[in-house]
């Protein structure tokens, strides 16, 4: 699929309309994809949602004098 998204793009021209469409090799690599990460998830080797980072708040006292 990675071969053919190479050598003619991830999109090409309908002839008839002239609309840029997406590459049925670049859907399916999509597709594929999310497969994929579900599949991590449910085999808990990826966490189900990302955590947020913890940001840490200090004071301009500590800022100025490290």
């Amino acid at each position: 699929m990675w071969k053919g998204i190479e050598t003619d793009g991830l999109y090409w021209t309908n002839k008839k309309t002239g609309e840029p469409k997406e590459h049925p090799a670049a859907k399916r690599t999509d597709a594929l994809r999310r497969d994929y990460l579900k599949a991590l998830t449910m085999l808990a080797l990826r966490a189900p949602v990302a955590e947020p980072e913890q940001v840490q708040h200090e004071t301009l006292e500590e800022i100025l004098h490290g």
